[in-house]
This record gives C-alpha cells, structure tokens and sequence, in this order.
C-alpha cells in the first residue's frame, strides 16, 4: 500500500526541520514526501535540504511555485502529481506527526477498504486533545458543521481526490477557498464516496504556538468565516442550513457563557443555574 505525505508550506523554515526529523523515525518507512514550495521568501528550501543530508533514507520531492497560488491550489496540485492508489497525507509545513502516523493510516485503509478518512489530533504544545470524531453516514457531518469534525490528519487516495469538480466545489465567483480549503475539501470528498471512517488514534500535532497558528490573526479568521459561509451554501440543501442557522445561535450563546467564566466548573455552573443539562 502506497502513502505519500503532502506538505504544503509558505516561510516554513522556522519549523521544516522539526517535522522532517519526526518523519524520518516513523515506524513505517514506506512512504514518499512531496514537499509543495508556494514560492516561500525565506530559506525553506535550504532547511530541507540541509535536514536531508542529516536524513538521505526519506525519499522525498520539492515542488517550488514561480508564484504564490495558495493553499488550495498547491494542495490540487499535489494530488494531481500522485498516481491514484497512493494514499495522500496531508501535512503543514509548521505541523508534525506521531510517529506511528503512516502505519496506523494504512493499517485503517487496508482494513477498511477507505477512500479517505480523518484521525485525531493534539495542539501543540498544550497537548490538549483536538475535537476530531466519527460521523454519521445517514446523516452528513455537513449537516454538523458548528462541532466540525473532521479535521487533522486529513487524508484521501488520490483518485478519489481527482474526482472532485475543483471549479464547482473549491471556488466561489472565480476565488479559490484558501481560508478554508479544508472544510470544502472533506464535505467534496462526502460527495464521491461513502467509504470513509474517522481514525480515533492520534496522530497528528497541530502547531498553536504563538507566531505559528496565523488563523487566529483576526483578518485570516474573518476571511475564514466568510469561506466557510459559502461553502455551506455549495454543499447543504434547505433543512441542513436551516439546522444550521439554530446550532450557530446555540453555539454563541454557550461561548459568550464561557468567555464570562474563569474555569470549566464556574461555566458549568453558570449553564446549571440557567436549567441547562449537565453531565
């Protein structure tokens, strides 16, 4: 079974290192890395093939864009240079994985008979557990779209991948979704196979560390959600935005609860004395 991990980066030379030594101790050696340069200003092209030298066992490619195209657009481009049976990984340029990343996502895919599934994830460096989960088949996740679950590590066979309609699903008005690429990507992917599974093991860190996670710059996150906005509307007919609509007042409501209270147990509280259910 083939994997190949697809690293899409822009000035990632502060963190290219650490995930090119995390790959190299993978308890599956198995796999190829394709390293997609979008026309980076700094010196990640050196970083790599410094750490290289250090590791020349990884069999690796570095693709460099003559201009910057974007997140969506490099990913595209990736899995377009992939054969179809190669299971695709996707991994940020200033995120890493678990060790036993490549086993375990080709362990599922064999024993499953996959065309793409997500896994679990850890922010890094707090170590506190993402929100990734198993959905629904008789109910799409994009009906549950306010939890989000389907999130790190994303990964697909290429040839699922390449049946996507890139023009109808990834773009709004001639604009690529780079904000939020993720999330058009996984609903697409519900729209040509029903062969999927969350992968409940963890295996991947997400990087939040100050200067690292720019999603929480607040224009980055603006742009975000009025992607995500839009993507709704390809994707979800009338019942599901309507869900929706309610789950987002439901959802504000509970943050502006939390946002006023200091800890778990005080929120808690605050929801019990509101005649709110609680565990």
């Amino acid at each position: 079974m083939k994997l190949r991990i697809l690293v899409p980066f822009y000035n990632a030379a502060e963190t290219l290192y650490r995930l090119i030594e995390n790959l190299a101790i993978q308890n599956d050696s198995d796999f190829d890395v394709l390293f997609l340069d979008d026309a980076s200003k700094d010196n990640s092209k050196q970083v790599i093939d410094e750490a290289l030298v250090e590791f020349p066992h990884l069999n690796t490619t570095y693709v460099r864009n003559e201009e910057n195209i974007g997140i969506m657009r490099n990913v595209i481009q990736g899995v377009e240079q992939t054969d179809d049976d190669v299971i695709c990984c996707i991994c940020d340029g200033d995120d890493f994985l678990f060790p036993h990343a490549v086993s375990t996502v080709k362990r599922y895919y064999r024993d499953n008979d996959l065309d793409f599934a997500w896994s679990n994830f850890v922010f890094y460096p707090s170590m506190q557990p993402g929100f990734c989960r198993e959905v629904n088949h008789e109910i799409s996740a994009r009906v549950f779209y306010p939890f989000w679950w389907m999130s790190h590590m994303r990964t697909w066979k290429a040839g699922t991948f390449k049946k996507i309609d890139y023009e109808k699903k990834f773009k709004w008005q001639g604009e690529w979704f780079d904000y939020a690429n993720d999330l058009a990507i996984m609903f697409a992917l519900q729209e040509v196979t029903d062969k999927y599974m969350h992968i409940p093991e963890q295996l991947y860190y997400h990087d939040i560390s100050e200067g690292q996670n720019t999603t929480r710059a607040p224009e980055k996150r603006r742009k975000q959600l009025i992607e995500e906005t839009r993507i709704r509307s390809l994707f979800e007919d009338e019942d599901a935005l309507q869900f929706n609509h309610y789950m987002r007042h439901i959802m504000t409501f509970y943050e502006g609860i939390m946002a006023a209270c200091d800890s778990e147990p005080e929120f808690k509280a605050l929801l019990k004395s509101k005649g709110f259910p609680v565990d």
